[in-house]
Order: C-alpha cells, then structure tokens, then sequence
C-alpha cells in the first residue's frame, strides 16, 4: 500500500452551520473560528480562518485556515495552506500543499479509531514458523500503520537467542531491540556463555518483562539471572528449564543446578515454581514477581 495522490473533486468550502431547533441533534458539533491550537486531538468539529499545529483531526471541515505537521482523517480541506502534514481520506481543494503526504487506504483499517486498529494487530501478528505475519508484510508500504503493528508485534511476540548464532543478531536496529518484551536465550552447549556474548542492541532492551533461559550449569544461572534482573529495570519474571533426566538424578552436574533454583529463590525473595506442565523432556520453572513490581536481586 503506497502513499498515492488521489484525484479530489473540488470540495465545498464549509459554511456556518444554520440554526437549528431545539431538539436537533447537530453533525458538527462545535465550530472554531480565528484561533490557534496546538498538539492535540479534536473530531467532528468545523475550523474557520485558524492555525493549526501538530493536530491531530478527524471529520473535520476547515477552511481560511493554516495547517503545520498535522494529521488529518476523513476531512473535507478547503482554501487551506498544509505543510509537512499528512491527509488520509481527505477531500481538498484550492489549497496549497509543501511537504504533505496524501494517503488513501483501500484495506479501509484508517477508518478504524486506534483502539479498534490495536485490537485487530493483536489478534493477527502472532508469529509461527519464524515467519513474518501476513498482515505485517501487507503493511510495509505504509509506514505509519506498519509502525503501529510492529509495536504490538514485538510486545506480543517471544523472541529466541540462540548462542551457536549470536553474530546473525548484530544487525537488529536498537529501535526494534528496544520494544521488545519477552526475550529468550537458549543454551545448547554446557560451555557456560558471559553476559558480554549478547549482542549490543539487546542490552538495550529496556522494556523486556520476562526473561527465559536453558542453561546447563549452576554458575550460569546465578550469572545470568543477576545480570538480566540488573539490566532490564522492567523485568517481572524469569523462566527457566532443565532437562527432566537431569531432574531425576542422572547427570550429578544437573542436580547441583535444581538445588541451585533454590539458592535462586533467596536471591530474589521469590519463591521459584513449575509454571507449565508439559509432556516434553524440560521442567518449567518461573520466579515473578508480586503485580505492580519488578525483580531485584540480593546478595547472601
């Protein structure tokens, strides 16, 4: 879906609405004239000879008026100077443009509030299979609605780190590292890894909640579950798993680690707990923190 200049019949300059009877219920429902507003969001109102900056406007009718970095839904513009402003759906005529992008939407999703568009992100960009959700993929041409999408995506959405690959991470934009919220490493070697392995643009995760990890020894749990409550200062829970054949005593290396989620629990003042029951071959185990808090390590 590509930004397009749409031929626009000439819209009707909007006039002063008549006077109505007591019991009428207007379409419009205030009219502003010679005044100036900033930063804020207004709908459904009539605009006369006023300027406008960093608006946010929807079923508006303006006229006389100049318009700065404004976003427009659905209005009818009329003898109007725009600049680096963005009309979705508008009508215009006898107006000067600089600058200004005037987009129509044939998926009709800008017709929608945002509350509405958030609700239909979250029900369509899961991902599956390591691929790009369809609806992702669609949005592309618009950057404003892909923005909007993306950040449900990453805050919806687990993603793996997987140390044999870090390198293949390095080229995550810090933007995109930093929206993410649930992060998961995944060990495959007993070797332990240091912090100082993980990729620059995820020790900027900021916004990470819950931290997943499979390790392999007792050093590299306690050295990762310190390093990740100290780095991300919105992290609420940590997940962690070992093989449940190490669980039941056949690797003496493994049972020095299930004792460990013990020494792990006086750490965090958390008790630790099996979240999820599974007929895999890995024991879940989850330490979250009370509703409204994060985690915070203690030394013993």
């Amino acid at each position: 879906m590509s930004d397009s200049i749409a031929d626009q019949s000439p819209a009707t300059p909007p006039a002063t609405p008549p006077a109505m009877s007591r019991n009428a219920v207007p379409n419009i429902l205030h009219v502003i004239k010679k005044s100036q507003l900033n930063g804020t969001e207004v709908r459904n109102t009539v605009f006369m000879s006023c300027n406008l900056r960093h608006m946010d406007l929807r079923g508006c009718d303006i006229s006389l008026s100049t318009l700065d970095d404004c976003k427009l839904s659905n209005c009818t513009v009329s003898e109007c100077d725009l600049v680096n402003s963005a009309l979705h759906e508008t009508k215009f005529a006898k107006s000067s443009m600089e600058n200004c992008k005037v987009i129509t939407s044939p998926l009709a999703l800008r017709r929608f509030c945002p509350e509405l568009r958030k609700l239909i992100f979250e029900r369509c960009i899961h991902s599956c299979d390591n691929t790009s959700p369809v609806l992702l993929v669609a949005l592309r041409g618009d950057p404003e609605l892909y923005y909007e999408a993306m950040k449900c995506f990453y805050r919806l959405n687990k993603f793996r780190l997987k140390l044999a690959n870090l390198s293949d991470y390095g080229g995550i934009s810090k933007k995109a590292a930093g929206n993410i919220r649930n992060l998961k490493l995944e060990f495959h070697q007993v070797r332990q890894h240091l912090p100082a392995t993980l990729p620059k643009p995820f020790r900027d995760c900021f916004k990470v909640e819950i931290f997943g990890m499979t390790v392999r020894s007792r050093d590299g749990l306690f050295l990762w579950a310190k390093y990740v409550v100290e780095t991300f200062p919105r992290l609420r829970v940590i997940q962690s798993g070992i093989p449940m054949s190490y669980v039941q005593g056949a690797n003496p290396r493994t049972v020095q680690l299930r004792a460990g989620f013990d020494v792990l629990s006086q750490n965090l003042r958390i008790e630790g707990r099996i979240f999820r029951v599974t007929t895999s071959s890995w024991e879940a185990w989850s330490w979250k923190a009370a509703r409204e808090q994060t985690l915070k390590w203690h030394e013993l």
